[in-house]
């Protein structure tokens, strides 16, 4: 070890000698061929008029390469939270580069990163046989993995360097002791690895192997001329009718309801019984990480929570919530109690009510879909309905503000007064859920855009909105932007509290709202029909979007929500990731694996869990007013419902998290003050042109002609 801080220095002073050796190499060992150019392809993350089968196009390095045809390369715009935005370094028009962010994907076979990486590695141990000659005469054994581990990293840093170069791009080199890139999924003879660090340790890569890896965030110099177009057009001529195209622009309310239509229509309509549970999901995050609790001391978001939160909303249109996991010894919190009790009480409605179809005897007197009684909006509707000759059934429930009664009140008719207080506490639970989610994407849009950082003439920062009384103390650049980062936070704790309909009265900001809430919590239950096709599943109910800033769905015991995960272009089942979530925790602490069935023992406890193992997960999807409020950076999510033809039925029992339709979207109160003429400012043209309207005239905007 007390050769560590020598061998660290040693690194960095020679590194000008390490990248004289790359510019030595001969160009084949780079990332262009001797026998043709490689071009990475540039995929964005909406695919305009053209459907891809995959974001990550296979692609062929070259023609009289058959050995790289597989190598799978690809790089697309990265946007660190929600960013979105090119940063200009100059004021020149003429002559200015821009700063955006790129994720990257490289095959080291096509790429030769083990040549280069031994040449790497074979340089450094020359060098430090030169300075340990003098004193033990040979280069200690404990330093070889960490000369290894630079040439790994070395190594990679020059292939994303000349990836970007090929695509008219130039690599922000911030010094080489800063983080230059987020470096994942290591692949070294098929085993994946976390850091190159691991892939070292665990002697399955030296240098002079192949490896592949994704890199995020990487900063890129993109020149002035490419900032229009960049990413609008593609790069790669047509293959195999795929065609990579840019991201379309969605500036009005009319333009966002037709964008969510044509993102349905395009989803595939091929059903599968079993459903589909990628290898690689999102990470299932903890109720309690979402909480303000969790925020910074100062009241900004937690950036590594904000992170996981954006990358799992923008990249695959879903969040997975797990209300439990802050216990490990088989007993449950509050709100998975809560839920579990929200399950029996619908599988109990669902129950009677099919019975009461056959039995005359049985009373049920629950009224049809109606609307509620001067609510004022035609989309506040309450009461049970039955389609599709019963393979769908609705139970449609209005939350009322002051008495906290649930609609119809003829349900409590037919659950017992427990059942139907559960049902009430799992609609504040969930909304809660949604409120926290809507709060931590909203800020840090917010927060990444620089909507409260502002510079004047002078070159002055000054925070939007703020008094300078606010404004003393916060005379660096450092407190500049950490007071930006809460008054982002706080702006958007205002706009949950203002807009998003929890079944509560808004206190701070009194308004005329509507006896009821305008978020409905709604139990289904979906049955499959025999098909004369003899295809095992069927869509009941087909790909559409939400008018909700989010959906929440707890996770049901019958899987059959599908989204349709934009970054793999395929429906993925996010019940069935819960579940294997929850059978690997199980299968890790030696419980029996029966728990899934409930009531089984917890290792080591004589009580026994009575909960349902599902009633620990909650799937949480954007919807199109999360996708306004984040200024089109988190997609409404496009999803479905599938169930068997055969089997049993599919319950659910979502909340549509939606807006109380009497508040007015006030953009300066929300997001500071804009500029309505500047096409350029941060806030968008689509949340600009909500400015003054009240939520129902938005929430009608959205809905499909008639």
């Amino acid at each position: 070890m007390k050769y560590i801080r020598q061998i660290l220095l040693f690194l960095l002073l020679s590194i000008s000698l390490l990248h004289g050796l790359l510019h030595s190499i001969p160009f084949r060992y780079r990332l262009n061929h001797q026998h043709g150019k490689h071009r990475v392809a540039v995929v964005e993350k909406t695919f305009g008029s053209f459907q891809l089968k995959s974001r990550h196009l296979v692609l062929s390095s070259s023609s009289a390469s058959t050995d790289q045809s597989e190598a799978k390369n690809w790089i697309e715009r990265s946007d660190p939270l929600g960013a979105g935005t090119f940063f200009s370094t100059a004021n020149d028009d003429s002559s200015a580069e821009s700063i955006a962010y790129f994720s990257l994907g490289i095959d080291g076979s096509s790429f030769e990163l083990g040549n280069l990486s031994r040449k790497f590695n074979a340089v450094m141990l020359k060098q430090a046989m030169t300075r340990f000659a003098e004193t033990t005469g040979e280069i200690p054994v404990s330093l070889l993995p960490i000369y290894a581990t630079f040439a790994m990293d070395l190594s990679a840093k020059e292939a994303t360097r000349a990836a970007l170069n090929q695509n008219g791009m130039d690599f922000v080199d911030e010094g080489e002791n800063e983080l230059w890139g987020e470096v994942e999924n290591i692949q070294v003879g098929g085993l994946t690895f976390d850091t190159f660090q691991d892939a070292v340790d665990s002697g399955s890569w030296s240098p002079g192997q192949d490896f592949s890896f994704v890199v995020r965030n990487v900063k890129a110099y993109v020149p002035s001329e490419n900032n229009s177009n960049f990413l609008s057009e593609p790069l790669l001529e047509e293959e195999e009718g795929l065609k990579v195209l840019g991201n379309s622009k969605i500036e009005s309310l009319e333009a966002l309801a037709k964008d969510t239509i044509d993102r349905c229509n395009k989803a595939p309509i091929d059903v599968s019984l079993k459903g589909n549970v990628p290898w690689k999901a999102p990470e299932v995050m903890i109720r309690s990480d979402l909480s303000i609790s969790a925020r910074n001391k100062d009241g900004s978001e937690n950036e590594q929570i904000a992170f996981d939160l954006l990358n799992s909303l923008k990249d695959h249109g879903y969040v997975i919530v797990d209300v439990g996991a802050e216990l490990s010894d088989g007993k449950s919190t509050t709100i998975e109690k809560r839920l579990a009790g929200m399950w029996q009480a619908t599988e109990h409605f669902f129950k009677h009510s099919i019975e009461a179809e056959v039995d005359d005897s049985i009373e049920f007197a629950l009224p049809s879909m109606q609307n509620v009684p001067g609510a004022g909006s035609r989309h506040a509707v309450y009461g049970y309905q039955s389609f599709d000759e019963g393979s769908m059934r609705f139970l449609e429930t209005r939350l009322q503000r002051k008495s906290k009664v649930l609609l119809p009140t003829e349900l409590g008719e037919v659950l017992a007064s427990e059942e139907m207080s559960d049902l009430v506490h799992s609609f504040y639970n969930l909304a809660d859920i949604g409120r926290d989610i809507t709060r931590i994407a909203t800020a840090t849009i917010s927060d990444k855009k620089n909507l409260f950082f502002e510079q004047d003439k002078n070159k002055m920062p000054e925070i939007s909105g703020l008094s300078l009384d606010e404004m003393v103390g916060f005379n660096n650049e450092a407190n500049i932007f950490t007071k930006s980062s809460v008054k982002s936070a706080s702006s958007a704790l205002r706009l949950v509290e203002e807009l998003v309909d929890d079944g509560r009265i808004c206190e701070d900001f009194p308004m005329d709202e509507s006896p009821v809430s305008m978020s409905p919590h709604r139990m289904c239950c979906y049955t499959g029909q025999k098909r004369s096709d003899g295809l095992d599943a069927r869509e009941v109910f087909g790909a559409h979007t939400d008018t909700s800033f989010v959906t929440l769905v707890p996770v049901a015991f019958v899987s059959g929500l599908e989204v349709f995960d934009e970054s793999i272009s395929e429906w993925v089942r996010p019940e069935l990731i819960a579940k294997r979530h929850f059978e690997e925790e199980v299968e890790g602490s030696g419980t029996d694996s029966n728990i899934l069935n409930g009531d089984v023992p917890s290792k080591g406890e004589s009580s026994r869990r009575t909960e349902p193992w599902h009633a620990r997960y909650v799937v949480v999807m954007p919807g199109e007013l999360l996708q306004i409020v984040t200024q089109n950076e988190v997609k409404a999510a496009v999803h479905r419902v599938v169930a068997a033809t055969e089997g049993e039925s599919r319950i659910s029992a979502p909340v549509l998290l939606r807006a109380r339709t009497r508040a007015k979207m006030d953009v300066s109160r929300y997001y500071g003050v804009f500029d309505k003429d500047d096409p350029d400012d941060g806030v968008g043209k689509l949340l600009q042109s909500c400015d003054g309207m009240n939520m129902y005239d938005i929430h009608n905007s959205l809905q499909p002609s008639t």
